[in-house]
Order: C-alpha cells, then structure tokens, then sequence
C-alpha cells in the first residue's frame, strides 16, 4: 500500500505540517511538499512585518507620498481592506500599530498602559489607506501608520501551498499552518479528511468536533494556547482593532 509522505517545517513563526499521497507526473510527493515550503517562504518574505520586506518598506514610507508595491502585495491588502469593511472594523490591518504594543506584552508578560493603547490607536483605520490600482500604489497618510497582514498572511501561504501541489499533479494531500488547514482529495479517495477541532476545556484531549472534508480549507483560532498572565489576568492574542485591546478574563 502506497504510504504518504509527511515533511514539518517552522515558517511564519509558527509549525507547519504537510502530508501528501504521492501521485502525478512531477515526481516525488516529498519533492513537491519540498517546493510548497518555499512558496510559503516567498509569501513570508513578501508579508513579514517582522524584518526588511516589501510590506515593512511601505510601513515605513508611512506620512509621505505613495509607494510602488507588486500586483501580489496591492491585491493582498485590497483584499483585507475588503475584510475590514465587512466586518464593521472589528477585522483591521491597521490595527498593527497597537499590534506593536501588543507583541512587546507577550515578550515582558506586562500588557501595555490604557494610555499607549488609546494614543497608538488614533493611527488605526483601514478607511484612510489610499489605494491607485492604475499606478499600483498605497499610501499610509500619517506617519506611525502601519498595515499588518499576519492575520490573513498564514491563510494565504497555506492557500499557495496548496496550489503549488495541485500543480505538481498531487491529488491527495494534507497543509496545516498551526490551525490554517486545507485539504484535498482524489475522486476516487476511500474517505474524506478528518479534521479535529479541539477542545480546550477537555482535559483528556477529546476534541469538541470532527469535521469531515474532501476538499477545502478550515481555520480555528482560540484564547487557550497564545496567552499571558499578569495580575491574575489573562491576555490572548486575539485583538479588537475598535478598541486595540484583548479581552481579558
């Protein structure tokens, strides 16, 4: 029986996990799964906010005039800026300059003043990043602004991944970015994907559901894994971007 082919990597800050059925013309399964991983390593040097990249030289170029970006980059955030409408601003890629904040109290354990939130969150809103698709440029109009995409940046490289081994010819084939999953499965597959949701309350790890899929994607997200404590409080790292403050329980 045809074994599958399971490569882990660490890439966008988080595990990544592929498994895939070999199959197609390309060649090895291993060797496809080989070349998603550097997909999603393009995608992170395209997206990070975290060095020197296409996203952190727009972020810098905040208060001045337009910056060129690629057709990849301009298509991403309009798409976000999307999200962030839908969403009445609960969703906003602007949100990164509290994010900032944020990231500096899950490294001390010490969440961030009312009074540096409330001044870091004047510079969000989606509704004033300037977007020119004929010259293919966005603009950040007050300095300190910054646009941040790691909340659709994973789902992205995962979506990419997936393609690339579609392209190669596989037809069955697992990728999951710490809980960004998607799936795929030949006509002839003997049975759907089983994708557990966990439970966090379990304490015998049974997990709250099974979901069942051929094809398609599934994301979770949760307070129980990201967190710190500081004053008997608990600080997740799921933020509001209308107030720029987790909840806290």
């Amino acid at each position: 029986m045809t074994q599958p082919v399971a490569v882990k990597r660490a890439l966008m800050g988080s595990p990544f996990e592929m498994t895939a059925w070999p199959g197609g013309p390309a060649g090895s399964a291993e060797a496809a799964i080989l070349t998603a991983y550097a997909e999603v390593a393009r995608v992170e040097d395209l997206i990070t906010d975290w060095r020197d990249s296409p996203l952190e030289r727009l972020n810098a170029a905040a208060g001045g005039p337009p910056v060129k970006v690629g057709e990849e980059l301009f298509d991403l955030v309009e798409f976000a800026l999307g999200v962030c409408r839908d969403s009445g601003g609960a969703f906003d890629i602007t949100y990164a300059s509290v994010g900032l904040l944020w990231r500096e109290a899950f490294r001390t354990g010490v969440p961030p003043s009312d009074e540096a939130v409330d001044a870091a969150l004047r510079l969000v809103g989606h509704w004033k990043v300037e977007m020119d698709r004929e010259k293919g440029t966005i603009r950040l109009p007050e300095k300190g602004m910054r646009i941040g995409l790691g909340s659709i940046g994973k789902g992205y490289g995962v979506d990419r991944a997936a393609r690339v081994l579609a392209d190669l010819g596989l037809k069955n084939f697992f990728v999951n970015g710490a809980g960004d999953i998607r799936v795929a499965s030949a006509p002839g597959a003997p049975r759907p994907w089983r994708i557990a949701v966990k439970n966090p309350f379990a304490a015998d790890g049974r997990s709250a559901a099974m979901l069942e899929l051929r094809s398609g994607g599934v994301a979770t997200s949760g307070d129980y894994e990201r967190y710190f404590t500081h004053g008997g409080k608990k600080y997740h790292h799921i933020i509001d971007a209308r107030t720029g403050r987790v909840r806290s329980d």
